[in-house]
């Protein structure tokens, strides 16, 4: 909690104002032989009807019928060869892999069928107690199964691993949990019709102009933008209409004519001749300095 207060003083205060039985793990409740703070029925919920989520309401209602119903009756099928009294085939697996791992651990008997004490391979110890159903890991209490420190120390006297995992890995208890018959529901056409008309919500515009794109997540690259170039200068950032002119030195290099010298109109050699034909006579270099002097 310290360190947390040293990263986030808003979030320790949060959970400070909670029930510490809701959020930290060393005061779950140990009867209910779970570790976790859900049993996390809405993530396996979603994952079912993940093919029918997008359906009508009906059809979805009629679907996740056939679902429960398949489901509960495969689970009886599959139990009927087990044997009474016994564990499920599921916790046998997790305690042959502990047993794959008992030789890394050393194990030290204080008071024998009782209290061992177990180093795992890190060097840290625990206690185990066979007569309690405990071990300093916690591990034992909150799921109500052996952990791999008490398989280490249960393997020594052989015992029979029914009398150590709680109730709700039994057999017995599996068939329990799936004995309620589920029946198939009826069509549309059997259903009841409904006394009141259900009317839709009304539908509110809200403010501003709808969305074309969706919103990307923080996560999600974003697309990049195809850069468009002028037409005349064939730079990128703007176009023909906004052109300021190519850059400095990229202009052709042409000879232009003089078009105003010194305030006086010039006019190209054929148009001099022209105007001379004309009776006009443009000044000579000479009485343009005359007439500035003067």
């Amino acid at each position: 909690m310290d360190s947390m207060m040293s990263e986030n003083v808003s979030a320790c205060q949060y959970l400070m104002g909670e029930d510490p039985k809701s959020w930290c793990r060393a005061f779950f409740d140990q009867k209910s032989a779970c570790e976790h703070l859900s049993n996390n029925f809405y993530e396996s919920f979603n994952n079912m009807i993940t093919n029918i989520r997008e359906k009508p309401v009906c059809k979805l209602v009629l679907m996740y019928g056939q679902l429960v119903m398949g489901l509960f009756y495969k689970r009886r099928n599959a139990c009927v060869g087990w044997d009474s009294g016994d564990l499920v085939p599921t916790a046998k697996k997790l305690l042959k892999k502990m047993f794959k791992k008992t030789g890394e651990d050393k194990v030290e008997g204080a008071v024998a069928g009782k209290l061992y004490e177990v180093t795992s391979i890190h060097n840290t110890i625990f206690t185990v107690d066979l007569e309690k159903h405990t071990c300093s890991c916690m591990q034992w209490q909150l799921r109500g199964f052996p952990c791999q420190h008490a398989v280490c120390a249960l393997q020594q006297i052989r015992p029979n691993w029914v009398e150590y995992c709680a109730r709700y890995y039994l057999v017995d208890n599996y068939r329990t949990t799936y004995s309620p018959d589920i029946v198939p529901l009826e069509g549309p056409e059997d259903w009841d019709e409904p006394r009141t008309t259900i009317v839709p919500p009304f539908l509110i515009r809200k403010p501003g102009r709808p969305r074309k794109n969706r919103r990307k997540a923080y996560n999600e690259t974003l697309s990049e933008k195809k850069v468009r170039c002028c037409s005349k200068c064939k730079l990128p950032g703007h176009n023909k209409t906004t052109c300021p002119g190519g850059a400095i030195g990229s202009n052709t290099k042409r000879n232009r004519s003089t078009s105003e010298e010194g305030g006086l109109a010039f006019q190209s050699q054929s148009s001099s001749q022209a105007g001379n034909a004309g009776g006009f006579m443009p000044a000579t270099k000479k009485q343009r300095k005359a007439t500035t002097q003067q």
